[in-house]
C-alpha cells in the first residue's frame, strides 16, 4: 500500500513538473536584464505576500498562484523571492554593477548560493570576490561552507527543502561530504587508523560500490543545477 501511494506521489510530482514548465525558465540574452527580470518577480510575490490576510513568514500558496497564472514553475518564484527579501534594492544595484573577467555579471546559481549566506555584508564581500575572481558555482559553494561550515541540526529529522534547487544543493553537499569520508578510509597513513582493508571484506566491497553511486548521483545533481564538476 505504501509503494502504491509513493508510486502515486512520484507521478503527481512528475506531471506537476511538466504542467507547471520547469523548463520554460530560458535565460534572456541579456544577463543584466535576466537578473533584474528575476528580482522584480521576486518584489512581485513579497507584495503580494504582504496583502495576504494568512500570511506568516511565508505563504506557500502564493507562489503556487504565481506559477499557475505565470510562465515560470513554482520553485522559480519561491527563489525570487527569497532574492527580493535578502537584497535591497541599492544592493541589487551594486550587485549587478559587479563584472566576471568575461564581463558578465554573476548568474542566477551565483545568486542561490549567495541567499545561503544570512548576514549582507558577508554576502557583498564575497560576491565581489567572486566576480572579481571569476568563480564557478561550485567554487562559491565551497568558500562559503569553508568561511561558515555546516549548522547541525543535532538528532533532529532532517527535512527536505521547499525550492527544488535547495533541494539539489543539499544533494551534491551530502554527497561530497560521503565522498570525502570515504576517501579516508582509502588514504589513511595512520596505523592506528581503520583503513578499507581493515574492514569485513563483504563490507568493504558494498561500501566502495556505495561510494561509487554517490559520486556519480552528486555528478549528476550538479549537471542537473549547470554547476560545473571541475572548480
Amino acid at each position: 500500500m505504501a509503494k502504491t501511494q509513493r508510486t502515486a506521489r512520484r507521478a503527481t510530482k512528475k506531471k506537476a513538473t511538466r504542467s507547471t514548465g520547469r523548463r520554460t525558465i530560458q535565460p534572456s540574452a541579456d544577463p543584466i536584464e535576466e537578473l533584474q527580470r528575476f528580482y522584480e518577480i521576486g518584489l512581485d510575490v513579497l507584495q503580494a505576500d504582504e496583502k495576504n490576510p494568512r500570511k506568516r513568514d511565508y505563504s506557500p500558496g502564493i507562489t503556487k498562484d504565481f506559477a499557475t497564472r505565470g510562465n515560470y514553475c513554482r520553485d522559480y518564484y519561491d527563489q525570487a523571492r527569497r532574492f527580493a527579501r535578502a537584497y535591497t534594492k541599492a544592493q541589487f544595484k551594486t550587485l549587478c554593477e559587479l563584472r566576471r573577467p568575461d564581463g558578465n555579471p554573476l548568474g542566477r546559481a551565483h545568486i542561490l548560493a549567495l541567499l545561503s549566506v544570512p548576514k549582507s555584508n558577508e554576502r557583498t564581500d564575497l560576491q565581489k570576490q567572486a566576480a572579481e575572481e571569476g568563480w564557478s558555482t561550485r567554487r562559491l559553494w565551497q568558500e562559503i561552507k569553508k568561511r561558515h561550515g555546516k549548522q547541525s541540526k543535532g538528532g533532529r529529522r532532517r527535512r527536505s527543502p521547499m525550492a527544488l534547487d535547495d533541494a539539489l544543493i543539499q544533494i551534491i553537499d551530502m554527497g561530497e561530504s560521503w565522498t570525502s569520508w570515504f576517501r579516508g578510509f582509502r588514504t589513511e597513513n595512520d596505523q592506528e587508523r581503520i583503513t578499507l582493508d581493515d574492514l569485513p571484506e563483504e563490507l568493504a566491497k558494498r561500501f566502495e560500490r556505495i561510494s561509487g553511486q554517490v559520486v556519480k548521483l552528486t555528478n549528476l545533481t550538479r549537471n542537473e543545477l549547470g554547476i560545473d564538476s571541475g572548480h
